[in-house]
């Protein structure tokens, strides 16, 4: 998945290119970029931080090391407060307001 992933950003393409062309060769550029960004993933550093992108709950977020990656767990968390808040009767006290406290 990782190999898959890093080789979308090498191409600047996605998954249904890669499938639709499996005769696409390299040129000598795109491979050498290639076999950087798998060098760095070997070495440790997250996907994400390679391709400087991570999708979160619909959105393309831009990530480096100086933030956090957004989790998949924090996606179920989201779900998980919407339906609560959607089951929650209107209140005569105004909208509902959330806190993220301590969690990143």
């Amino acid at each position: 998945m990782n190999a898959e992933l890093l080789l979308m950003f090498t191409l600047n393409s996605d998954r249904a290119y890669l499938h639709a062309h499996p005769e696409r060769e390299l040129t000598s550029d795109e491979s050498a970029a290639y076999e950087a960004a798998l060098n760095q993933r070997t070495r440790g550093v997250p996907a994400q931080y390679i391709t400087g992108h991570q999708e979160f709950w619909g959105m393309d977020l831009i990530v480096t090391p100086a933030v956090l990656i957004p989790r998949p767990e924090t996606e179920h968390v989201i779900e998980t407060v919407l339906a609560c808040v959607q089951r929650r009767a209107p209140s005569p006290a105004g909208p509902l307001h959330i806190a993220d406290v301590g969690t990143g």
